[in-house]
């Protein structure tokens, strides 16, 4: 969402594909594409991904930024190297299904699509403003970043 708000000189996507970087985003799939999950893409996703940057850059190493979802499946990937010493000494996760959570509240496929939620909040809430609207802005802030 924050390459939405954000001005381009603000957006990393933006300043990425300025620079000539391959950044990438398409609605254009069937369900059969959505039909995967965290361990999938930590497993599958990002190595190809990795690989292909490191065969398309000849360097022998890259640095990594994960926002949301590139951070957890960085996490589910990068602590099956069992070669790498890491700083974390355990992870677990939560008693719920957080993806599950997410989906309910806020879509599937899509950051803040029409869930019930999202519909509430935009009618009682944002359409009221019955709070400031620096609240909504911090609330964006948390869920989006800068």
């Amino acid at each position: 969402m924050t390459w939405v708000m954000n001005l381009p000189d603000q957006s990393l996507g933006y300043i990425l594909a300025d620079a000539g970087y391959d950044v990438k985003y398409d609605f254009d799939h069937d369900e059969a594409f959505w039909d995967f999950n965290w361990h999938d893409m930590a497993r599958d996703d990002l190595p190809s991904m990795i690989y292909y940057i490191l065969n398309q850059t000849k360097q022998t190493q890259i640095g990594y930024v994960g926002h949301f979802q590139g951070t957890m499946i960085g996490f589910a990937e990068f602590g099956s190297l069992t070669h790498i010493k890491s700083p974390l000494k355990y992870l677990f996760n939560t008693p719920t299904n957080p993806e599950e959570v997410w989906h309910t509240l806020f879509g599937y496929k899509d950051f803040l699509s029409s869930s019930y939620i999202i519909k509430w909040l935009a009618k009682h809430a944002c359409g009221n403003v019955i709070l400031n609207p620096l609240i909504y802005e911090n609330i964006l802030f948390l869920i989006c970043g800068p």
